[in-house]
């Protein structure tokens, strides 16, 4: 019984540090504004998503070269005759060729325009810049399907 008990105690205690380890993240940018290129000229005729360069800022600090391998996808949804902006993920190589993710949470300026009245069609050019007021700092972690071990 005793054995049983310690190897139950033992087990809690290695999932219960994993546990921790894991919610952290690897990599931290803190920034109040991330700013980000279009990549080249878009059309959407339906919800979709915009892919831009995330760009690193005089402002932000921590892991900012994280950024320099960075992708982002902005979703685009058209609602009532307008275009809604929404954070999608961001995919980075980190320093160890390791595939990196975050989703931002924040607010992100109107970028882009409607082609028309009732805004089913929408349409960026490239080298445009998208501004997103952030939430809180960009934290990355390993993408789980890419983990190695």
């Amino acid at each position: 019984m005793k054995i049983k008990l310690r190897s139950l105690v033992v087990t809690s205690m290695l999932f219960g540090i994993s546990g921790i380890t894991f919610s952290d993240d690897l990599f931290t940018v803190g920034v109040e504004q991330l700013e980000a290129k279009t990549l080249f000229d878009q059309t959407l005729s339906e919800n979709g998503l915009i892919t831009v360069k995330p760009m690193i800022t005089n402002e932000a600090d921590g892991d900012v070269e994280i950024l320099n391998q960075c992708l982002w996808s902005v979703k685009v949804d058209f609602d009532q005759g307008s275009a809604v902006f929404a954070p999608g993920k961001m995919i980075c190589v980190g320093p160890h060729q390791e595939v990196l993710e975050s989703i931002p949470s924040g607010t992100i300026k109107s970028f882009g325009a409607c082609t028309n009245n009732a805004c089913d069609s929408f349409q960026v050019a490239g080298d445009i810049t998208v501004i997103m007021t952030l939430d809180q700092p960009l934290g990355f972690n390993v993408q789980a399907r890419n983990e190695r071990k």
